[in-house]
């Protein structure tokens, strides 16, 4: 089994506590997605068996990280066995075409910005070409400790499997597989948006060659399928997400604006919650911050 590569990120642990046999799932849903996407890796008695170690709980941990994969699945002797997946990542070009495509579009800027991701991204990256999803089972590499053959192996099938149903809950996975996380998509979202100097980029970095992929002002403002739009009401986890991501405003002149902006943003929070969920405070309780609280701080 090779060794594991030295990660661009820390991996991200995902929680399989919620894990069941979906009985069936929305055909424009990330798991049905996900799942043919890899059809015609692993024969039907692997699949079988894989939901089999997924409904009982032998999937122990699965852990992700720049098209990388690690997992521990026990076989049916309870014997642990390793796995080690490698997906194949956009390079850095096609994730500069995405997110210029993205960046064209208002409403995928607010949902992303939201923490949401669009179930209709794939269509916006056919014009360049671009898929989330791997396409081949050539986009895969799969390792086990069983010495299974690839098809054969229901460890790694278990593992594919479970990050599908990972995917209902937590779609970002999908991007970090594919060589950005969430983070990292909307931090260049915002560059686009506000133009990164061009000395922040790498030395000799160029911009790729749009051709046919130009910005068109008038596709911007297109409200496109409003269906899949969701809207999140919680605190950030991330307090003032967006104006860090932008940065302090140059015509403003003032260093001490951010810092000043705080409070504002807090009440801001605090009254969105309130209107959201009225006196619910199990609802409102993901970091809403007392208005006394806020004002102590003014």
């Amino acid at each position: 089994m090779p060794e594991r590569p030295t990660p661009h990120a820390g991996p991200l642990l995902l929680d399989l506590s919620k894990l069941t046999v979906p009985a069936s799932a929305a055909q424009d849903s990330w798991s049905s997605r996900w799942r043919a996407a890899i059809a015609g890796i692993f024969s039907q008695i692997a699949i079988d068996r894989a939901w089999e170690a997924i409904q009982t709980g032998r999937v122990l941990t699965i852990e992700v990280q720049d098209g990388y994969i690690a997992a521990q699945v026990q076989d049916v002797r309870l014997q642990t066995q390793q796995q080690r997946i490698e997906v194949a990542t956009l390079s850095d070009q096609e994730w500069e075409l995405a997110t210029v495509l993205l960046a064209e579009r208002a409403l995928f800027m607010a949902q992303l910005l939201n923490l949401h991701l669009p179930k209709d991204i794939e269509e916006a990256l056919d014009e360049a070409d671009i898929s989330l999803f791997p396409r081949s089972q050539a986009d895969f590499q799969l390792y086990c400790t069983c010495n299974a053959s690839e098809r054969a192996c229901e460890h790694n099938a278990a593992v594919l499997l479970a990050i599908g149903e990972c995917l209902d809950q937590d779609p970002f996975i999908l991007l970090t597989l594919r060589g950005r996380d969430r983070e990292q998509l909307t931090a260049a979202l915002s560059d686009r948006r506000s133009g990164a100097p061009a000395h922040e980029r790498a030395a000799g970095e160029q911009l790729p060659t749009l051709s046919a992929i130009e910005l068109q002002a008038q596709r911007f403002w297109k409200m496109g399928d409003m269906s899949a739009m969701q809207i999140r009401i919680a605190a950030p986890e991330v307090e003032m997400e967006s104006l860090k991501m932008l940065g302090a405003p140059e015509f403003a002149g003032d260093v001490s604006l951010l810092e000043r902006l705080a409070p504002v943003y807090q009440r801001v929070t605090q009254r969105a919650l309130e209107l959201a969920y009225g006196n619910d405070e199990t609802s409102a309780e993901n970091g809403a911050v007392l208005i006394d609280q806020v004002e102590g701080t003014s």
